[in-house]
C-alpha cells in the first residue's frame, strides 16, 4: 500500500502571521476554544479511569492494521489519526472518545452510543458524519464552520461545542444540553432556536 503525504505543518512565521491577521475578537475565542477542550481532556481523563480499562493509543497516526475490541469499557484515546480510514471502531465505548485530531468523517463510522465526552474538534465538515445517538459527555465540533447536513444528537448530557459556526442556517440543536452550549463565532441569530434546557450558559 502507497505511503500517504505527510499532513503539512505550516511553519512558525506562516502561524505567526495568520495569528497577526486576527482580529483581538477571534484571538480570544480561539484562545478559549484551546482551553475549553484542554479542560474538557482533564476532566474526562479523571473520569472513571480507575473503574474501568481505558485504551490510549493516541500515538498512531493510522489505523492502518488495528485491531481494536468489540467494546471499551473505558476511554478510547486515538486523537493521533489523520484519517479514517480503515478504522473499525468498538460498538460501545463506556467513558470517553478522542477523534481529535480527524479533520475528515469519510469512513467513519461511530458507536452508537458514547457513555462520555466524544472529540471531534478538528472536523472541518458534516460530509459522512453520523453521530451517535446519545453522547453521555461533552460534544466537541468546534471545527465546523456550517451547520449544513448536521444531525446533532437528541440530547448531550454534557457540554456541546459549535464555536466554529458563522451561521446557524440549517443547525437544530438537542432539545437539551446538559452543561454549556457554545456559539461564540455565530455572527447572527437569524434561524437559531435554542434548545428547551440548557444547564448552564450560553
Amino acid at each position: 500500500m502507497p505511503k500517504s503525504p505527510e499532513q503539512y505543518q505550516p511553519s512558525e512565521e506562516e502561524i505567526k502571521k495568520a495569528e497577526d491577521m486576527m482580529t483581538p475578537e477571534q484571538k480570544e475565542l480561539s484562545k478559549e476554544r484551546e482551553e475549553t477542550i484542554e479542560y474538557g481532556r482533564k476532566e474526562a481523563l479523571k473520569k472513571k479511569e480507575d473503574d474501568y480499562v481505558n485504551l490510549y493509543l493516541k500515538g498512531l497516526e493510522s489505523a492502518e492494521g488495528l485491531i481494536l475490541p468489540e467494546s471499551v469499557g473505558g476511554s478510547l484515546n486515538l486523537e493521533g489519526l489523520e484519517s479514517a480510514e480503515g478504522l473499525k471502531l468498538p460498538e460501545s465505548v463506556g467513558s470517553y472518545l478522542d477523534l481529535g485530531g480527524l479533520k475528515s468523517a469519510e469512513g467513519l463510522k461511530l458507536p452508537e452510543s458514547v457513555g462520555g465526552s466524544l472529540f471531534l474538534e478538528s472536523l472541518e465538515s458534516t460530509e459522512g458524519l453520523k453521530l451517535p445517538e446519545s453522547v453521555g459527555g461533552n460534544l466537541y465540533l468546534g471545527g465546523l464552520e456550517s451547520a449544513e447536513g448536521l444531525k446533532l444528537p437528541e440530547s448531550v448530557n454534557g457540554s456541546l461545542n459549535l464555536d466554529g459556526l458563522k451561521s446557524a442556517e440549517g443547525l437544530k440543536l438537542p432539545e437539551s444540553v446538559g452543561g454549556n452550549l457554545y456559539l461564540g463565532g455565530l455572527e447572527s441569530a437569524e434561524g437559531l432556536k435554542l434548545p428547551e434546557s440548557v444547564g448552564s450558559y450560553l
